[in-house]
């Protein structure tokens, strides 16, 4: 089993909101190869959603048991007997949305899940594994993730195990464009980790990015860092230098010249030009 993110446990919790009906209070990813799982039998007070990403497991659920295997999701209601934990031989890993509010159950139904019916076979795995991926992969990185942020993330996982699911490819490059808006100031960031990350080919990457976007990915990746560095000169006094570093680009002279390609003019005269109008 190949681990998916460099760390066994990320988490993120969130503050009350103003959904009454439906808050999501945490999401986090665990890896069982590496920590010790709860095996007793417990009641929580929240739902919980698993999305399994690799590896087997067992869950027991008011006294009947049910064995796992990726990919696949499965659902927990509150005040009801479980337990749930890794297979010894292929422990998995998985994703967790924890959640409050009576829609939760609802939203359960929507997958095909619920008291009855605790797990389903994940419909569209390659949809949801990217739908959540990047979100992840920024907590691991010590970013922090939002709350709507985190939502939006679980609505596309909704949307990917419902009838009326996205299409995969747009999925992927809606969760690649959020990914360039987390890593843009990697000078080294390049089409090869991004394959590296998401675990898919050059060829297959840059051609459904482009269909998506109408764009080459890598023209998309300058133009958010562009935008950045337009952002930088109008409200700091950073130097060029620096601009052209905090904006992603690891080299001041081609910086200059790609600024200038894209502004139709320097980056001080951009700076002047916005100062003075």
């Amino acid at each position: 089993m190949q681990d998916l993110f460099a760390l066994p446990n990320i988490f993120s919790g969130f503050r009350r909101n103003i959904e009454k009906d439906f808050f999501l209070q945490a999401i986090g990813y665990n890896n069982f190869m590496y920590i010790k799982p709860m095996t007793h039998s417990r009641v929580q007070v929240m739902y919980t959603l698993h999305l399994v990403l690799s590896g087997r497991g067992t869950l027991n659920i008011a006294g009947r048991r049910y064995n796992l295997k990726s990919p696949c999701l499965f659902f927990l209601p509150p005040k009801t007997s479980i337990s749930y934990y890794p297979d010894n031989d292929d422990p998995w890993q998985y994703v967790w949305f924890e959640m409050l509010g009576g829609i939760s159950e609802e939203y359960a139904r929507l997958m095909g899940m619920s008291y009855e019916i605790p797990t389903v076979h994940c419909k569209d795995y390659k949809a949801s594994y990217y739908s959540i991926y990047g979100l992840f992969k920024q907590l691991e990185l010590g970013g922090t993730v939002g709350y709507y942020e985190a939502l939006s993330a679980f609505y596309r996982l909704l949307d990917a195990n419902t009838q009326d699911a996205p299409k995969t490819e747009k999925s992927l490059s809606d969760s690649i464009i959020s990914y360039l808006l987390y890593q843009y100031q990697n000078p080294n960031l390049s089409v090869e980790n991004i394959c590296r990350d998401f675990r898919i080919s050059h060829s297959y990457l840059c051609k459904i990015f482009r269909r998506e976007t109408g764009r080459p990915l890598i023209q998309h990746l300058i133009e958010i860092r562009i935008e950045k560095a337009c952002e930088l000169l109008r409200t700091t006094d950073l130097n060029i230098k620096e601009t052209a570093y905090s904006a992603g680009f690891g080299d001041e002279l081609y910086f200059m010249k790609t600024f200038k390609k894209h502004m139709h003019a320097t980056p001080m005269e951009y700076r002047k030009k916005c100062r003075t109008s």
